[in-house]
């Protein structure tokens, strides 16, 4: 693994879309290569960006666990970005011990993927969001539908209900 095979198109210009996934290419803390292809395994895919330390980041992890029921209706996947977790200069510079909590953390939550917070990414997603925890939701097409401001227990409800104004 090298960073030269981690990358994200640079952010979009245009205000109804900030970002574009076009070009993904990065890999799953499990080692599974991801690409913009596993976007379109779902209808619209979840970004829940958070670090294990933050206090609104295990408040959201609780409303996820409780109100999964509320996406069972939705083809819906949700990708899990730990902050802590980084991908340096083509080493895992992650411990065991990083790892152990990230999965302790979202036990009972059905996370698709972990993804590695490496410096494209953080650029990519991460530049501009002022608070963790963070939501970013895409439809099958790499396009930003909405994001949420994390840290409440109507997390869960509001990533809801962009999907639903958005459902074609």
């Amino acid at each position: 693994l090298n960073n030269n095979n981690i990358h994200l198109t640079s952010p979009l210009t245009s205000s109804e879309n900030m970002y574009s996934l076009e070009g993904l290419e990065t890999y799953s803390i499990d080692n599974e290569l991801l690409t913009s292809s596993f976007l379109s395994d779902s209808s619209y895919t979840v970004f829940f960006l958070w670090t294990p330390w933050c206090s609104d980041c295990a408040l959201s992890l609780s409303t996820m666990r409780e109100d999964s029921v509320l996406f069972s209706d939705l083809d819906v996947q949700f990708v899990s970005i730990p902050l802590n977790l980084y991908l340096v200069e083509g080493r895992n510079d992650t411990t065991p011990e990083q790892l152990e909590e990230v999965y302790k953390n979202t036990e009972g939550i059905s996370f698709d993927y972990h993804i590695y917070r490496d410096s494209v990414l953080n650029n990519t997603l991460a530049s501009n969001i002022e608070q963790i925890p963070k939501y970013f939701v895409f439809d099958n097409n790499g396009s930003l539908l909405g994001t949420i401001d994390g840290g409440k227990e109507t997390d869960i409800q509001e990533v809801r209900n962009i999907i639903l104004n958005n459902k074609g």
